[in-house]
């Protein structure tokens, strides 16, 4: 499969994008996709499949407050895990655990990592797969993270694909807020 490298004239985000879930964080990004050349595709769900391939994925995960509405994760995914076409990028926006008002919600998000590493090792065919941990407060700082993390251009690491796993920490300067991306790609 021939790796998708920047070119002038080529869209700077994927598109189109599904973009799901209704966390705190729903609408600036939907704010952001409104005012790029970013198309929002309708997500599929187990009852409604769709075969409209989409080059990204966006769910919105900062309210999940228990391990029972993980549940929705993977309804989402696995209704939609079959419309990303190669080199797509999949993003799960979640809520740091640190921040997190109770115990069962920490555990929640603390989960997400772990259904982001998993979800990269199914999907594949060079497919991206990372999680954003977004701290209250820190909204405004998600739209430079979110435009890196759904990129069109991919690249290689001395050429080759590798295996790798980060977390990567920033704190915002004016409010310091706290932004972590966790990434995987199998």
């Amino acid at each position: 499969m021939p790796l998708l490298r920047y070119r002038s004239g080529l869209a700077t985000l994927v598109n189109p994008v599904i973009v799901a879930g209704a966390g705190r964080l729903a609408e600036p990004v939907q704010r952001l996709l409104a005012a790029t050349d970013t198309v929002a595709a309708t997500p599929a769900t187990l009852n409604a499949p769709s075969t409209v391939k989409v080059q990204g994925a966006v769910f919105d995960a900062t309210d999940v407050a228990d391990v029972q509405q993980l549940d929705a994760l993977y309804a989402f995914f696995h209704a939609n895990a079959r419309r990303l076409g190669p080199q797509s990028r999949v993003v799960v926006l979640g809520t740091a655990p640190e921040h997190c008002q109770a115990p069962p919600q920490s555990i929640a998000q603390r989960a997400l990592e772990g259904l982001v590493r998993s979800l990269a090792k199914e999907l594949r065919r060079a497919i991206t797969v990372q999680l954003i941990y977004v701290a209250p407060g820190a909204e405004g700082a998600l739209d430079s993270s979110l435009r890196f993390s759904c990129r069109a251009a991919l690249h290689m690491s001395r050429g080759k694909w590798c295996a790798w796993r980060n977390r990567w920490t920033a704190t915002s300067r004016s409010t310091g807020t706290r932004l972590s991306l966790v990434a995987a790609r199998w």
